[in-house]
């Protein structure tokens, strides 16, 4: 799937999408490069390519119990990847750089990032605005502007195991 030149969003997983899989997206100059919302369950992304859009590469919001696979989000104008009110999210293999916010932003809970690279980004690699229980496996955040991996207030029971930062603050 291309999709490109997009006024609104790219790809679309709208209002209670259930079970859907998608391979090898390319998605750029959209508002959202791809977007899951509406409590959008069991869906999967998998070798992803996102970037120079107007806001998110991947957006998920109000969403629970979906996949992101193999996917780079580069150059977007707010955050490589986004997380918003969505829980139970495996993220597996992800490289997010040259975001002007973050490589990936995260408000909820119970997400497993895992395996991922998160560089160059303007502001954080990784920011969890708020959630608990979220799990940080394998990640490497490096050169970002402000910190690598960054918790925000109302983070409990975080886990971060097997994390390089390399010339990012904390």
């Amino acid at each position: 799937i291309i999709s490109y030149n997009n006024v609104d969003n790219g790809v679309v997983f709208n209002y209670q999408s259930y079970n859907n899989t998608l391979n090898n997206i390319e998605s750029y100059r959209n508002f959202e490069g791809v977007y899951i919302l509406g409590n959008s369950q069991g869906n999967i992304l998998s070798n992803v390519v996102s970037y120079n859009n107007s806001d998110n590469g991947i957006y998920i919001r109000n969403s629970d119990n979906n996949e992101v696979l193999n996917s780079k989000t580069y150059n977007n104008t707010w955050h490589g990847l986004s997380v918003d009110n969505s829980s139970y999210l495996n993220i597996n293999y992800h490289n997010s750089e040259n975001n002007n916010k973050s490589g990936i932003f995260i408000a909820g809970h119970s997400n497993s990032i895992n395996n991922s690279i998160f560089s160059s980004n303007s502001r954080y690699g990784s920011h969890i605005w708020s959630g608990s229980f979220n799990v940080f496996d394998n990640i490497t955040a490096m050169y970002n502007e402000i910190d690598g991996i960054s918790l925000g207030c109302g983070c409990n029971t975080t886990t971060a195991d097997n994390n390089t930062i390399k010339n990012s603050k904390a």
